[in-house]
Parts: structure tokens; sequence; C-alpha cells
């Protein structure tokens, strides 16, 4: 499942061994440096995408949370988008409406 995102990398972790990750080997195959979960892990935890065992290894649980498939889906998007600069949306064009009028004239709009 695609649910650590460190930076512009995403870690692919579909895979997990039998015993787990490190989170040496979280980071390696993430391809951050030492550390570079820090910021990255609570979130994952919060979300249900991970979670440390009492051997101090990081497993994906067996029941992912109903949030994991629309962020695999965000996160390969993401992914594939690479470096591309995504385009800034368009102002909305705004019709300039004339100043209302006043009295009995505007009763007759």
């Amino acid at each position: 499942m695609r649910g650590l995102v460190p930076h512009d990398r995403v870690c692919e972790i579909d895979e997990q061994p039998d015993s787990g990750w490190t989170m040496g080997e979280l980071e390696a195959r993430a391809a951050v440096k030492n550390g570079g979960l820090k910021t990255v892990l609570p979130g994952a935890i919060e979300l249900g995408l991970v979670a440390l065992d009492e051997d101090g290894r990081w497993r994906v649980p067996k029941k992912l949370p109903a949030i994991a498939t629309p962020l695999r889906k965000l996160t390969v998007a993401a992914a594939e988008l690479g470096d591309q600069p995504i385009p800034p949306v368009e102002k909305r064009k705004y019709r300039r409406w004339p100043a209302p009028r006043s009295g009995v004239d505007a009763l007759s709009l």
C-alpha cells in the first residue's frame, strides 16, 4: 500500500517482510536520510496505515482503514506527476451588474 509520502517520494510498502521493518529499513525503502520519516510516520500511525509492534518493528495492519484506498489513488497520481508543475486555476470572470435603482423604478425590474 502506498501510504508513506516523505517529501516527493512514495514509499511502496505492499510486500512487508514477515518480521516487519526497522526504522532504518523503512527509511532506506523511502530513500530518505536517517530521521527522514519522523514527520511522516505520526500521520501514518494516526490514520492506521502503519503500526509499531511490541518488538519495535513497523507493520501494515491486516485490516486497513477506509482512507487507505483513496489515499493510495492520490499518492499514485501525485507520484505520476513527478516534478511537473500543476497549472493554476484561472480566476472566474465577474460580470458587473448595473447599480440598483431606487424608488418605484426598482420595483418595475
